[in-house]
């Protein structure tokens, strides 16, 4: 009985690798500070003011996105 595996362990493709992109990073100091920014501005306000699905979208990218960028540094 025969394994077939999509991954390979030979070395056969190293000089065709591609180099890894660096992503744009930012400090550890700065990306907090703009997401308690974010959270500040979220709290004063008022936060979601509707309950509804769809309503709330743009003050939670507001949030998420300062996150994302805390969360990769």
């Amino acid at each position: 009985m025969a394994a077939v595996s999509g991954c390979s362990s030979s070395n056969d493709d190293d000089g065709d690798a591609k180099p890894a992109v660096m992503a744009e990073t930012v400090s550890l100091p700065k990306a907090a500070t703009t997401f308690q920014a974010a959270v500040t501005k979220f709290g004063t306000d008022g936060g979601c003011l509707e309950q509804e699905a769809g309503t709330c979208s743009e003050q939670m990218q507001a949030l998420t996105e300062p996150a994302g960028t805390l969360r990769k540094e």
